[in-house]
């Protein structure tokens, strides 16, 4: 089962709605709204268009129990963050904070909790492309639904709805098509 994102607000193009399993959920997408995926780029703001495979789960220990779902889960250790230095061997991989590859913007740890629960999604890693944006992760969206840096975001409630429902296949599929149910 997919989650089909679509029906993007015409003024704030970050505002959509997220449908699955037959409920209509309020979702945020990137700051400047969605793109094709062919031309996406990294720092660009924008989430790309496309069929996006729900690869893995992390989350963290400290904030989050219960958390129930049939995809590959990982608690955080507070070591984790992902590359998108674009000239890095590593870009779009999981490392080390400490390791040089390692951004201070996409560290999983965070004062904030909208990495609290991290969905890697499939996108430019098979194969990885430099520059054409690192992974999009579906996280937990801040208070007022503000646009992301191109990951998806829902409420932390809805994000469970989800990934308890989620199986191994399940993606995200963000359409610039408008569907109504």
């Amino acid at each position: 089962m997919d989650l089909i994102i679509s029906q993007f607000d015409a003024v704030n193009k970050h505002l959509c709605k997220a449908f699955f399993d037959g409920k209509e959920f309020q979702c945020a997408v990137g700051r400047n709204g969605v793109i094709d995926a062919e031309l996406k780029a990294e720092g660009d703001g924008c989430t790309p268009l496309g069929r996006w495979v729900m690869r893995k789960v992390f989350y963290r220990p400290d904030r989050i129990t219960g958390l129930a779902t049939a995809l590959p889960v990982y608690p955080m250790t507070g070591r984790e963050a992902w590359c998108d230095k674009q000239d890095d061997t590593n870009y779009n991989m999981l490392v080390d904070i400490d390791s040089p590859s390692a951004s201070k913007d996409e560290r999983f740890w965070r004062e904030d909790h909208i990495y609290d629960i991290s969905v890697v999604l499939g996108y430019n890693d098979e194969p990885i492309r430099p520059g054409k944006g690192s992974t999009i992760f579906l996280h937990i969206a801040r208070d007022g639904y503000s646009g992301t840096a191109g990951c998806i975001a829902l409420s932390e409630k809805d994000l469970r709805y989800v990934l308890e429902r989620a199986v191994p296949g399940s993606a995200v599929d963000v359409s610039k098509y408008s569907l109504s149910f």
